[in-house]
């Protein structure tokens, strides 16, 4: 006999002893609390493993190696934004893509462990002249995405949002830092003449649910091109919408974005030609550079 069983054999004698002194009125408030600390404990739980996988599988991984680092500059409508918006790319020794940005005071951090998906996207905004900011963070499984909010609309502690199954996170806003792509590009590795489509989806006209739509890349070739960081010889990326979509920026069928790539995975040049919205590289610190990884501590995380 195992020894909890046998502890339970133990203890129900005084159970039983305990419950005839008890009114049922009592026994069944008795019943009602318990089956109250039960869920409380339960979610308790999934709390902590949540936060537990977070920990080790992004922030606790192996030393990462940082493949690039670097400052862009965004152009919005034609009206250039004041800050350069550094960026950074670290791939981990088991592959996970993380990478980080900061944009307009905003700090974003996007995490994929492998293929097209990201798997955490984070955004942390502080509050100015004593304001409260604001915090969001997207955990991602196949057909389902779990929002945890905090300073915007109502909060909400990962309440799950429905995908179709096999589509991917791929965000578009205005300021917009672009970190989904530097992982779609890099794992995408398109070559000249290399087509692909993919289901992908965006929050919705409403911000409060996701909208769906297919989205085509296609490699180009080979071209020259010169941004504030110097001339490049880059692959030319197209990307199209296939099918429109509801979404904060009302997507159609046939809008473009451009894409250059060096062979390294650094971005050029990104031209949304919708607004349009630009970013051009400013500098480039990495490759090359022998500057460490940030610390976990540092990672992004909304509390």
């Amino acid at each position: 006999m195992e020894f909890r069983e046998e502890l339970a054999q133990k203890a129900e004698p005084a159970r039983e002893a305990a419950a005839s002194r008890l009114t049922p009125e009592q026994i069944e408030e008795g019943q009602r609390l318990a089956r109250e600390r039960i869920l409380a404990e339960s979610e308790l739980a999934r709390e902590w493993e949540r936060q537990w996988l977070r920990n080790t599988q992004y922030s606790a991984a192996p030393a990462a190696e940082v493949v690039f680092s670097g400052a862009y500059k965004h152009f919005s409508r034609g009206g250039e934004l004041p800050e350069p918006a550094p960026v950074r790319v670290e791939q981990g020794a088991n592959g996970t893509l993380t990478v980080s940005g900061e944009l307009r005071g905003a700090q974003y951090e996007a995490v994929s462990r492998a293929g097209l998906a990201t798997d955490v996207y984070s955004i942390v905004q502080p509050g100015a002249d004593g304001a409260e900011g604001y915090s969001m963070q997207l955990e991602m499984a196949d057909g389902v995405v779990h929002v945890t909010r905090r300073g915007v609309r109502e909060d909400l502690d990962a309440k799950p949002l429905t995908t179709p199954a096999g589509a991917v996170f791929d965000p578009n806003t205005r300021p917009d830092p672009y970190l989904v792509a530097q992982i779609m590009l890099r794992r995408l590795d398109l070559k000249t003449g290399d087509e692909r489509m993919i289901e992908v989806y965006d929050w919705d006209n409403g911000g409060e649910a996701l909208a769906a739509y297919t989205i085509a890349f296609r490699h180009l070739g080979k071209t020259s091109i010169t941004v504030p960081a110097g001339t490049f010889e880059a692959n030319h990326i197209i990307l199209e919408q296939k099918t429109s979509a509801d979404t904060w920026f009302k997507k159609r069928a046939g809008h473009l974005t451009e894409f250059w790539t060096l062979d390294n995975g650094a971005i050029v040049r990104i031209l949304r030609h919708r607004e349009p919205y630009d970013l051009q590289l400013l500098r480039m610190d990495a490759p090359g550079s022998d500057s460490p990884p940030r610390s976990a501590a540092a990672r992004i995380r909304p509390d």
